[in-house]
């Protein structure tokens, strides 16, 4: 039942004598991979609860954050269904000292067909139908994939895979994920067959009265092959872009856009900087390399830095 006129009156007068007698953040600016301490002391009459960014907190308290941008955390005050902003703290993240890695398109393009090859390698069944969809977009990696299984003495079925791949940073590592994902085994030409062996990626399966409950069977076990074998291939496919970074920096951020990606690696916590690395425009880029971490055909080629006039 929402609450009457009388019920909100009561809850604005609360919620205007609400006093915030402190609130900061140490320290306000932090470097990549760092962490700052919000805190924070309020009052408030009965019925009053505080929010810090949505998530319920004490009146008096503290928490830890880990930005990985510069961000405003927003301290509020609500009863009932009314609230007010009871103060603002931006922690400033200072990524002066990281740099960009480019992979182009092309790149992604070879080492995603590294992975295809993979899977066609680990199934002699397996070939692939038609040349595969490969392609890089601002909302994540598209694959469409189209295989077809050979059978003894049977039609062979289409096994298809489509794919919307995601890649997040965690713990300073690149992790792949699916935002979409669709395996199908094409059976309905076999429907008629009392009696057929299916030995395809899902192993040896017996036809006859459970020849759905068969299929549905060789059709699960088919998709989680594929996802696992994808996400194995292209967590090592990024490995593989990632080995031009300098030793003790790790991923930061990553942003997918139409002609490849861009990853910002920063140097872990007590690690040296290099001058030229602060320089706004510095860029890496990553060339091609061999499948799965194999040695790189071409050197990376990095901008030089800036010389300084005499003084």
């Amino acid at each position: 039942m929402p609450p009457n006129e009388q019920s909100l009156a009561k809850a604005l007068d609360a919620l205007q004598q609400v006093e915030l007698q402190s609130f900061t953040a140490t320290p306000p600016t932090i470097g990549p991979f760092g962490q700052s301490t919000l805190s924070w002391k309020a009052s408030a009459p009965s019925g009053v609860h505080f929010e810090l960014d949505g998530r319920q907190v004490p009146r008096v308290g503290s928490q830890i954050v880990r930005p990985g941008a510069t961000s405003t955390f927003n301290l509020t005050a609500r009863a009932l269904t009314l609230s007010s902003l009871v103060g603002q703290r931006t922690v400033t993240v200072d990524l002066d000292a990281c740099m960009l890695l480019s992979v182009p398109e092309e790149d992604v393009r070879a080492q995603l067909q590294a992975v295809i090859d993979g899977l066609l390698a680990q199934d002699e069944h397996l070939t692939q139908k038609s040349p595969p969809l490969l392609d890089v977009t601002p909302s994540g990696i598209v694959m469409k994939l189209r295989f077809e299984v050979h059978l003894k003495h049977s039609r062979n079925p289409d096994f298809n895979v489509d794919a919307l791949i995601g890649l997040a940073v965690h713990d300073g590592v690149i992790k792949p994920f699916f935002l979409q994902f669709s395996a199908e085994l094409h059976f309905s030409f076999l429907e008629e067959a009392l009696n057929i062996a299916i030995d395809a990626t899902a192993g040896l399966l017996a036809g006859g009265p459970f020849l759905h409950i068969a299929f549905a069977q060789a059709e699960s076990a088919a998709a989680a092959n594929a996802r696992q074998q994808i996400l194995d291939g292209i967590g090592k496919a990024i490995d593989s872009f990632l080995a031009v970074a300098p030793a003790g920096w790790s991923p930061h951020s990553v942003f997918l856009r139409d002609d490849g990606l861009d990853v910002r690696i920063c140097p872990r916590p007590g690690k040296a900087l290099v001058g030229s690395f602060r320089d706004p425009g510095f860029q890496l880029t990553a060339l091609r390399r061999g499948p799965y971490g194999g040695k790189p055909k071409s050197r990376t080629r990095t901008k030089p830095s800036r010389s300084r006039g005499a003084s």
